[in-house]
């Protein structure tokens, strides 16, 4: 062995460790890793870091050559595990059969050997700790007895010569560097992982802050904001920006609170004296400019000479719980105040039944003092009778029922007040209590004898009755006497079982009502008395007292006079409003009769004429008759109108009312569809009757068109009789009203769906109708019951529902004898006297002027009243007689008559008119007129009227 030996050994030995400290520094990560690829090629640059310091060995001879490889593989297998190891033997196993020479197969025994030892060490040490520096040197004195062992693979002649020459510096240098190199590794490794566990914490640090719901702040010794997570300045409403190197004062802090407290000295005492400011609660400010407050931790944050450099805020919000402290206390000032100032009386009690306190109400009522209070026991606030009581309820058990016990209290003098007590359990002052409220009962009591006496005694109708079950509990004197019961009739049982109620329904929806409402008010029901009679009430309720003593109190006005004065006075109303449309229908009537009248005149004219020039029997002739007849009727029916509006009146005459009656049927059969067939059964000799022709005339079409609308769906078969008959026992049963003697009847019956009863009562109101709007007005049968009234007989209306309906009239028979038209030549009585004519209607005028000549007088007419008046000054004596219209523009007929009376006096004047304006042939003549005559002018009429008037005047 020679120092060549050792220095060969060393300076491989330290190519190595500065070989593995750069593999260190680059590329130890790698063998963090468990990936595959990764561990593979850390094996092969630890390979080729072991195949460098190959390349400077220590050579014992031609081919035998020493290195640290050993040392490499061993650390490798122990510190790497299994792929990197094994590509590194590989790799130099590799080369060092590329070397060859004698100890070629040494070497690559030591290889094996060596990165074998380093695994199996690696999975058989005794523990997982950290390995030192003596496990080290014992896995390298191992591996490299072994190398040594490893000689015998040596050629012989040289084995005993190499172990001899490299034992002592093998073994003296290769386990040590083993060590040194396994240490080097693994205090690299702590280093590194305390780096690591550096840099995992101060990520852990940095996402706690980021992420704290909390405001964490750093301040310099300025009160300059350093840091702020983003919690703080979202929590404050700035930008991060706006946020940093801002003073906290005037930022985040008032310099004043609302509480008067200098925040500003605040921030500058935490520098100073930072112990006392660990915790802190202060109020704050956002951006906007809102209030809230912020509890803080504190902590200093000190430089290397000790001095507070920084502080660390961190900030909660703990503005709801300031307020809900805030409201706290509020609810504890309201609740003292509260209980100070109840009416009630109030007292808190110790579990031990020792009053703690009372309210103002208790005091006062009793008569003692807060300190007398606090000195007794709950139990003598009562009076004696009830003090054993008031112990049971102290009981825990026996509390917070919400039982109410009249328990009298007494006062300090002795006297004993009248009191309902309710106790419950809580809290005073954080001990548990009892506390107590009782009511003066002195005025309850003294309402509930005046509310006995005014129920008693009241002249309305009352009842008390219990909600559970509707019984009556009570009823007053008024309502014993509206009913007729006795009370002991009455308490205990309910309406139902009295029959009270008219309608049980209506009764039922009131009770209904005031079971969900708790009252009601002005419902009208009706009520049966003892002995069945009507009571017609207004009722008026409410709910009285709670739970099981809950009743109801009615309150009964006997309305039943209200009602029957409120019925008659609509009866009046209906009356006036039918007065009222009356009278509006009859100006309306007399209006359009005036004008009807002119059209009416022309047409009647102008057909008399017409018939005069045609042939007797011609058809001209047939039809200007009809034209006529027509015409006359109309005329008659514009005299009804006018005698409806109380400005004409008729005339009754004897007549034979069958002829009239089968006239009416014709125009009725004209207006009909083909569906109603009309059956006819007229005595023509069944009269004669007192009447006025258009009456009967419009009785038989009013009746014949209602029995039209009721068969107007589906047709029938419209039944018309006439005929004698006299009052008998059997007609007496029908129509007793009427008079012993002979009537005229007139049946008109249809075979619709009948008329109900409700209805039947009121078909001869005015006005009221069934019918559709535009198919009738409701005065038809009004009507004709006036008119047959008029003439002292009756309708009697005969209905079935579904069998049809039948209308009766009756009119008395009249012994006089029937009237017969006859037909005069008036043109025979004509003189040929001079008439002037005045009608402001020039129809009228021209017409009057031809009907007068072609009766052989001479005629001046006139259009104009003024006109008239001055063709008569201008030759006064030229004219005979004046006819002259009353309604005209400028002067009216009668003026006109007296200016030309004035100018002429004893001149036959007739006054003409379609309106009679309340005109009359009395007044007329009263007026110095000598004639009157109603619009339409006939011409046989009109004639007949002349003649008259000049006869009487000598002419």
């Amino acid at each position: 062995m020679t120092s060549s030996t050792f220095l060969g050994l060393i300076h491989n030995a330290a190519l190595l460790l500065a070989l593995c400290l750069l593999y260190e520094m680059f590329g130890f990560r790698l063998r963090q890793s468990r990936n595959v690829p990764v561990q593979m090629v850390a094996g092969l640059i630890l390979g080729g870091i072991g195949i460098t310091i190959m390349l400077t060995p220590w050579n014992f001879g031609s081919g035998v050559v020493f290195d640290t490889r050993s040392v490499l593989l061993v650390v490798t297998g122990f510190f790497l595990g299994t792929v990197p190891t094994c590509i590194a033997m590989a790799m130099t196993g590799a080369y060092r059969v590329f070397l060859g020479g004698s100890g070629a197969g040494m070497g690559v025994t030591v290889i094996l050997l060596s990165g074998l030892t380093g695994l199996v060490w690696r999975h058989l040490r005794p523990g997982r700790g950290t390995p030192g520096l003596v496990e080290l040197y014992l896995m390298g004195i191992a591996a490299h007895l072994l190398m040594l062992a490893a000689t015998t693979l040596l050629p012989a002649h040289i084995r005993g010569e190499v172990l001899a020459s490299i034992a002592v510096p093998v073994m003296s240098i290769y386990p040590l560097t083993t060590a040194i190199l396994g240490n080097l590794l693994v205090r690299s490794e702590k280093r590194r992982r305390g780096e690591e566990e550096l840099r995992q914490s101060e990520e852990r640090y940095r996402h706690l802050v980021e992420n704290a719901n909390s405001i964490i702040l750093r301040i310099d010794g300025s009160g300059r904001i350093l840091f702020a997570n983003p919690f703080a300045s979202a929590f404050f409403g700035y930008d991060m920006e706006e946020l940093l190197q801002r003073h906290v004062v005037g930022t985040i802090v008032p310099a004043i609170d609302s509480r008067g407290v200098n925040l500003r000295a605040v921030v500058d005492d935490i520098f100073s004296n930072p112990g006392e400011y660990r915790l802190y609660e202060n109020e704050n400010i956002r951006k906007d400019g809102s209030s809230v407050w912020v509890s803080w931790t504190n902590s200093a944050i000190c430089d290397p000479s000790g001095q507070v450099s920084e502080v660390l805020a961190v900030g909660n919000d703990i503005s709801e719980r300031k307020r809900a402290e805030e409201a706290l206390k509020e609810s504890e000032r309201n609740f003292r105040s509260l209980f100070a100032s109840l009416k009630d009386m109030l007292f808190v009690a110790g579990n031990n039944g020792r009053l703690l306190t009372g309210n103002d109400a208790l005091r006062q009522t009793l008569g003692y003092d807060q300190g007398q209070l606090s000195t007794m026991p709950l139990e003598e606030l009562f009076a004696v009778d009830s003090r054993e009581e008031v112990r049971h309820l102290l009981q825990p058990q026996n509390r917070g029922q919400g039982d109410e016990r009249l328990l009298p209290l007494v006062t300090r003098n002795g006297a004993v007040i009248p009191a309902a007590t309710v106790l419950w359990s809580g809290m005073w002052n954080g001990q548990p209590c009892v506390y107590g409220a009782c009511r003066d009962r002195r005025r309850e009591l003294e309402a509930e004898r005046r509310f006995e006496q005014l129920f008693r005694h009241n002249p309305a109708l009352m009842a008390l009755t219990r909600e559970s079950d509707g019984t009556f509990a009570d009823v007053n004197d008024a309502w014993l006497r509206a009913t007729g019961y006795r009370r002991e009739e009455v308490i205990g049982k309910t309406s139902r079982q009295l029959d009270l109620f008219v309608s049980q329904d209506e009764q039922e929806e009131a009770a209904k009502i005031l079971r969900e409402t708790g009252s009601i008010a002005d419902v009208e029901l009706t009520i049966r008395g003892r002995d069945g009679s009507p009571l017609q009430g207004l009722f008026f309720g409410e709910r009285i007292g709670s739970g099981e003593n809950s009743h109801f109190l009615t309150v009964m006005l006997d309305i039943s006079e209200r009602k029957r004065m409120e019925k008659e006075r609509l009866e009046l109303e209906t009356r006036l409003q039918t007065a009222h449309k009356m009278e509006a229908l009859g100006t309306l009537a007399g209006g359009i009769a005036h004008d009807f009248n002119n059209i009416l005149g022309a047409i009647i004219g102008y057909a008399e004429m017409l018939r005069d020039d045609s042939p007797a029997g011609s058809p001209a002739y047939n039809d200007s008759d009809q034209v006529l007849k027509a015409g006359m009727r109309a005329k008659e029916l514009v005299r009804q109108i006018l005698a409806f509006s109380r400005q004409s009146s008729f005339e009754k005459v004897a007549l034979q009312p069958g002829p009239i009656v089968e006239e009416a049927v014709k125009l009725l059969r004209a207006s009909l569809p083909a569906t109603i067939v009309i059956v006819e059964d007229i005595e023509n000799d069944c009269g004669p009757v007192l009447a006025d022709p258009t009456h009967l005339h419009q009785i038989v079409m009013n009746l014949g068109t209602n029995a039209f609308h009721a068969m107007e769906g589906g047709g029938g078969v419209l039944e018309v009789r006439l005929g004698r008959v006299s009052q008998t026992e059997e007609l007496r049963g029908d129509v007793g009203r009427l008079a012993a003697g002979d009537y005229v009847r007139l049946s008109i019956a249809d075979s619709g769906d009948g008329i109900a009863p409700e209805v039947r009562q009121r078909i001869f109101d005015p006005y009221f109708t069934t019918k559709e709007v535009g198919k009738g007005t409701g005065l038809g049968l009004a009507t004709v019951q006036g008119i047959v009234a008029e003439y002292g007989g009756a309708v009697v209306c005969d209905s079935v529902l579904g069998q049809g309906t039948t209308f009766h009239v009756y009119l008395p028979a009249s012994g006089a004898v029937a009237q017969v038209e006859e037909e005069r030549d008036v043109a025979e009585v004509a003189g040929g006297e001079h008439i002037l004519l005045v009608d402001d209607e020039p129809i009228l005028a021209d017409l009057g002027r031809a009907m007068l000549q072609r009766a052989g007088y001479r005629v001046t007419s006139r259009t104009s009243s003024l006109e008239a008046l001055s063709a008569f000054q201008n030759q006064p004596e030229l004219y005979d007689l004046v006819i002259t219209d009353q309604t005209m523009p400028g002067m009216t007929g009668i003026d006109l008559a007296r200016r030309l009376l004035q100018l002429r006096p004893g001149l036959p004047i007739i006054l003409s008119t379609g309106y009679g304006n309340a005109l009359s042939e009395e007044r007329v003549r009263a007026m110095g007129l000598a004639g009157f005559a109603m619009k339409p002018l006939v011409k046989k009429d009109i004639v007949t009227l002349i003649r008259q008037v000049l006869a009487k005047r000598g002419r």
